[in-house]
């Protein structure tokens, strides 16, 4: 039920600091450089797109491993603070359908093709009011990092209660408890493909136990303890 598959709001249970994630007081090149956070507008002064599908920054081997280590996924990808899509492409050359970067900022002829962007704002958001297993995959890549640790339970809980089977997030908290466990092999192949170090360090893909086979619990329990963030490293996503 959608009871079962929600954690605590914790927005809505205690009083935290305000976040805006369209401000920002020091944008570069599209790139937000307040110390406060704040999203990227992944455009240039003048308005046009600061990058372009064959010259965005990514990590290309993990991007062109992505379907390979996910070859169930077929309906569904959200990537939290995707950008305008780096992480994704893979995914669309390989016929996934639903592809889906979650970005405050209007990203209209700068997302790439084949990509839909959804501009909810998910920090701000109830979990009541947000998605309850419609993606295969939801994934995020140095996004947490860029706003108040205050944020960072609802924002877990949001990201796993919007997934029906994969997380592609950053460093392993609480892998052996509740409805997600950690997937050692595909964190493996992860790795093993990846270029930037801030993927082969950080990154870890867990999977939800119910969803492939396995015992299920309680979700509620394990989705407030995730956190999908990085700490440093070279990524489109932030």
């Amino acid at each position: 039920s959608d009871a079962a598959d929600t954690a605590p709001d914790t927005s809505a249970t205690k009083k935290l600091p305000k976040y805006d994630p369209l401000k920002c007081s020091k944008m570069v090149n599209g790139h937000c450089r307040d110390e406060e956070g704040g999203a990227w507008s992944y455009r240039k002064a003048d308005g046009t797109c600061t990058h372009t599908e064959d010259r965005v920054p990514k990590d290309r081997g993990a991007v062109r491993a992505l379907p390979k280590i996910f070859p169930d996924v077929k309906d569904g990808v959200l990537d939290f603070g995707g950008g305008v899509g780096a992480y994704m492409t893979s995914f669309r050359d390989a016929g996934v359908k639903n592809l889906v970067v979650m970005e405050p900022h209007d990203l209209a002829g700068c997302l790439f093709k084949g990509l839909r962007q959804e501009r909810t704002d998910l920090v701000n958001t109830p979990l009541s009011e947000l998605p309850k297993r419609q993606y295969d995959l939801v994934m995020t890549i140095e996004v947490c990092e860029h706003f108040p640790v205050e944020h960072h339970p609802h924002v877990i809980a949001a990201l796993t209660q919007a997934s029906r089977k994969w997380l592609l997030g950053g460093r392993d908290h609480g892998t052996n408890d509740g409805e997600w466990v950690l997937d050692q092999e595909k964190t493996d192949e992860l790795h093993e493909a990846s270029i930037f170090s801030l993927l082969k360090d950080n990154a870890f893909i867990m999977k939800r136990k119910g969803a492939l086979g396995g015992e299920t619990t309680d979700p509620a329990v394990a989705s407030a303890k995730r956190e999908l963030d990085y700490s440093g490293g070279d990524s489109n996503a932030r």
